[in-house]
């Protein structure tokens, strides 16, 4: 195998190179850091070690075993393939060693993780360690559910299928009883309206725990982020102890950075194809991640039309079970050279150590990045990691400041515990699984169950209060939704997902273009009375944009501050109204044509941040332009999706009758991302500053202030007036 520089050498001398590379950064290694067991482990245990490889522990899961032996929480932040599985797996054998009543509880924001760990633990009782795990899901079928709930002492499972198990909790008696530990896997997936979810469920999980008379200790294992032990909290409902020391080795690694505009005739998917070609070609077993199904499939299928002789695949959530196992196999035996991945790959699957690892467009966290990068490296040996970036505001900052991926400042994961829709509906199914007490009922809560009451969800009884709907609860609670109303998205008869309400006005309307799990869809029709559009799967080159006009209102100011002499930073309820005119077709950003929409207005209680300017003479081309700044680079600071944050901007805000410029939180009473930006501001408008300086173009481009989201078909934009805005909120 070539060395991963000579590679990189000869990289610069193809035909099709201009130029692209354009920084290449070290990353640094390290040596392992050793500690030893205390007390001993139980002989059996340290047996199964050795018959692994394993002479000794690493640090940070011998302070992981400690903690757990001391009754404690914990959350362990350590990197991509550090040891983290067997760090939490040992204190929960130990455990079942020790305790033959004891049951564990492993939970996975995927199912395809779970296959991986049930191998592990399959060995681990193949050293004779009797932990009878299994796994229980939707793929479980019926007669080996039943066989599980009886005798399983290690259940792998999802967020997803817990929320099913609740309502049969009976069934589980012998389960929950003996419960003792619960893993909780990939903890920084949980945040925003997911984790907002999870965290409920979690609280009602823990109430059936108690009623059986268990009290678990509960283990998570996270990418870093900003906030570990403030997540963990909040997610769970207790305190944690972190274990962020990481003691595992890391071999020599570079960043590589490749901006595909320096070749403005070559489309980026080309170039990414001709990239991890020319890593395979070189004998580097390469793993690239991209942001969806289509690009997965699209670069794949380039690189074995122009190199057939290359062996790669491409690896997505879709696939059957069976071809997901063998490409995982394929890859980790070294008889593929090359994968196309998805984010499915991100996640703890044992594939190995890569030698190239290729991550085409941020991956939307620092995290996530850091994720997929910690795949590079195996036995110390060199590797590389290439960000490709896009043509956007994010992406091109990031390969401009390499500084802010290598300094590993965090995002927070952000988690709202108060949002009225997302307790109504966990309210309702925690009464449906046992009546609610006086004592659970906060002062807080009390005002949702007065509501739940009066629409004759819960009725009170001597035993307290219980669910009296005529729909299972379960059902009207998705934990990837938010909404009271949702939107089925059916195509060919069958339902393939669900959107808010508000959000369907949005992206869901009669001619829109939606991705959904990375391949396109063409809407049909939009029912919004009976929940339902109507879809058809359509292989289109173009994408389409509504058009919106949003009005604001400020409901109630909840905070504020001084940023500068004439500027003011508030934080507050607010309510956006959305109307939709119209909609847009575009085919490589450039407007193909307009289509009318009669659809209603939208109405969104929300929270949000807005700077009031007592300049009344600021442009309105300014504001916008640096209303588009901060919010594109919000993602770098809470860890949200583009499309969970909304903007606008007002050269005379009626309700202030002064500049003003907005940023709220996408969805109905808010999920933390704005208060989140409140109280990073400071950093907010420092990067934003420097994105608009650093930019060379001269008036604009989407690489600094012009948004593919803009409702307003970016008009009016002013880059030298943002910059001059932005400059003035730097402290």
């Amino acid at each position: 195998m070539a060395s991963v520089l000579a590679a990189l050498e000869e990289l610069k001398h193809q035909s099709w190179f201009k130029g692209q590379v354009v920084g290449v950064e070290p990353l640094p290694s390290r040596e392992p850091r050793y500690a030893e067991s205390d007390p001993d482990l139980p002989q059996v245990l340290t047996r199964y070690l050795a018959a692994e490889g394993i002479d000794r522990l690493y640090s940070h899961q011998a302070e992981l075993l400690a903690a757990a032996r001391r009754g404690q929480n914990a959350i362990i932040t350590t990197g991509t393939s550090s040891g983290k599985t067997l760090g939490f797996n040992l204190p929960v054998a130990e455990k079942l060693l020790l305790d033959p009543s004891a049951t564990a509880l492993y939970l996975y924001p995927m199912k395809a993780v779970t296959q991986d760990q049930l191998k592990v633990l399959g060995r681990m009782e193949a050293a004779g360690i009797a932990l009878r795990p299994g796994i229980y899901d939707g793929d479980t079928p019926p007669d080996r559910r039943a066989r599980l709930r009886q005798t399983a002492r290690i259940v792998l499972s999802n967020p997803y299928e817990l929320h099913q198990i609740l309502p049969w909790h009976y069934q589980w008696q012998r389960f929950f009883a003996g419960l003792r530990f619960v893993v909780i896997d990939e903890a920084h997936r949980y945040r925003g309206v997911f984790g907002s979810n999870v965290a409920q469920l979690l609280r009602r999980f823990r109430r059936l725990c108690r009623l059986y008379g268990s009290n678990p200790q509960f283990i998570l294992a996270s990418a870093s982020i900003a906030n570990p032990e403030e997540l963990a909290r909040r997610l769970v409902g207790l305190d944690f102890t972190l274990v962020g020391g990481d003691g595992s080795p890391r071999g020599r690694s570079w960043l590589v950075l490749f901006n595909p505009l320096r070749d403005p005739a070559s489309s980026a998917y080309t170039q990414v194809s001709r990239l991890v070609a020319h890593l395979c070609k070189f004998e580097l077993q390469t793993l690239c991640f991209v942001l969806s199904r289509r690009a997965a499939e699209l670069i794949a299928r380039s690189v074995r039309t122009r190199h057939p002789d290359l062996p790669v695949a491409a690896y997505r959530a879709g696939y059957l079970p069976e071809d997901r196992r063998s490409i995982e196999a394929d890859l980790a035996a070294g008889r593929l050279r090359g994968v196309i991945s998805t984010d499915a790959l991100e996640l703890g699957i044992n594939v190995g150590g890569l030698d190239a690892i290729v991550v085409f467009g941020w991956p939307r966290t620092l995290a996530s990045f850091w994720q997929q990068a910690g795949r590079a490296g195996r036995r110390l040996q060199d590797s590389i990691v290439v960000f490709v970036a896009f043509a956007d505001a994010l992406d091109q900052f990031l390969l401009r400041h390499p500084e802010r991926i290598l300094d590993r400042n965090f995002e927070s994961a952000v988690i709202a515990l108060d949002n009225p829709y997302i307790l109504k509906g966990h309210l309702a199914c925690a009464a449906s699984e046992s009546p609610l007490t006086k004592d659970e009922i906060t002062a807080d809560r009390q005002p949702l169950v007065r509501e739940l009451e009066q629409a004759v969800i819960l009725r009170p009884t001597p035993a307290g209060l219980v669910y009296s709907g005529t729909d299972r609860p379960h059902e009207k609670v998705q934990l990837d939704a938010i909404a009271a109303q949702s939107v089925e998205v059916v195509c060919a008869g069958r339902i393939i997902g669900t959107i808010d309400h508000s959000r369907a006005l949005r992206e869901a309307y009669p001619g829109a273009v939606i991705l959904h799990m990375g391949d396109t869809f063409l809407v049909k029709s939009l029912d919004l009375a009976a929940g339902r559009a109507e879809v058809e799967a359509r292989d289109v080159d173009y994408y389409t944009q509504v058009v919106r006009r949003e009005e604001l209102q400020v409901l109630e100011k909840l905070a504020g501050r001084t940023l500068a002499a004439d500027v003011e930073l508030a934080l507050g309820r607010v309510q956006v109204t959305e109307k939709f005119p119209g909609y847009q077709v575009r085919k490589d950003g450039t407007l193909v044509s307009t289509h009318p929409l009669d659809l209603p207005a939208s109405q969104i209680p929300t929270v949000g941040l807005w700077l009031a300017f007592a300049d009344p003479d600021l442009p309105a081309g300014a504001l916008h332009a640096a209303e588009h700044a901060l919010i594109g680079l919000a993602p770098l600071l809470a860890m949200c999706d583009p499309m969970d944050i909304g903007g606008t901007s007002y050269p005379c805000f009626p309700g202030f009758g002064l500049p003003a410029i907005f940023i709220y939180d996408g969805f109905e009473n808010g999920i933390g991302i704005a208060e989140r930006l409140y109280h990073q501001f400071d950093r907010l408008s420092q990067i934003a500053a420097e994105l608009l300086r650093d930019c060379p173009c001269d008036s604009g481009c989407p690489a600094c202030i012009i948004s593919p989201r803009c409702g307003d078909s970016n008009q009016p934009l002013d880059k030298r007036g943002a910059a001059a805005l932005l400059r003035r909120l730097v402290p």
